[in-house]
């Protein structure tokens, strides 16, 4: 059957994403979040319109390097996000948009690793701060059929409330050396634009 001429039952997808942050999140960070992630999608009801699912994704949202001369500090600024979500799509056969409800929540950490500038391996690697906020908002997108299977491209765009986190960005590192590798974290709400590319297979 050509895709989606009675709607599918499920998905399941693989994407590829990129973040803006807003509001006093962009105020504190000039990073742009980059990044990948995975999700399902399952119909609930018999004209397969409404879809409940989850997605999970990783960001890298700003790295930085430093030295003193003597010692090398690199920082990586990184994001995992899980929402629960809530799909409407017309079951179609073509091209079709959706749109979608999400709740969930972020998870944001800081790696620094710290090695002399003649090694390789780091002397030292530690999580500077981390932190969860909740995360929430809506997103709307386009559903293209490729061929006559089940697989399809979908582009969305994704708006995020986020609420207040403590997170450090690279320019907040004051000080490198051995033992005063000085990280100033900041504090602010955690809203993001987020777009993203992917793949679903169907069924």
């Amino acid at each position: 059957l050509p895709l989606q001429v009675v709607g599918q039952k499920g998905m399941v997808k693989v994407f590829t994403e990129f973040g803006v942050p807003t509001g006093d999140f962009r105020q504190n960070t000039d990073a742009i979040a980059l990044g990948m992630g995975m999700g399902a999608y399952f119909s609930f009801d018999a004209q397969n319109l409404f879809y409940l699912g989850a997605d999970l994704s990783y960001d890298i949202y700003g790295k930085s390097f430093d030295s003193d001369g003597y010692y090398e500090i690199i920082t990586n600024n990184n994001m995992l996000q899980f929402h629960g979500l809530l799909r409407i799509k017309p079951p179609s056969d073509g091209i079709v948009p959706f749109f979608e409800g999400l709740y969930g929540f972020k998870f944001l950490y800081t790696i620094s690793k710290l090695k002399e500038n003649i090694l390789l391996d780091p002397i030292a690697i530690q999580t500077d701060f981390y932190d969860f906020a909740l995360s929430y908002g809506g997103a709307a997108g386009i559903h293209i059929p490729l061929g006559q299977g089940n697989t399809a491209l979908e582009f969305r765009v994704q708006y995020l409330i986020g609420g207040k986190a403590e997170y450090v960005d690279g320019k907040t590192i004051r000080e490198v050396g051995i033992e005063n590798a000085i990280a100033n974290p900041l504090t602010s709400e955690t809203d993001m634009v987020i777009f993203k590319l992917g793949l679903t297979f169907g069924w």
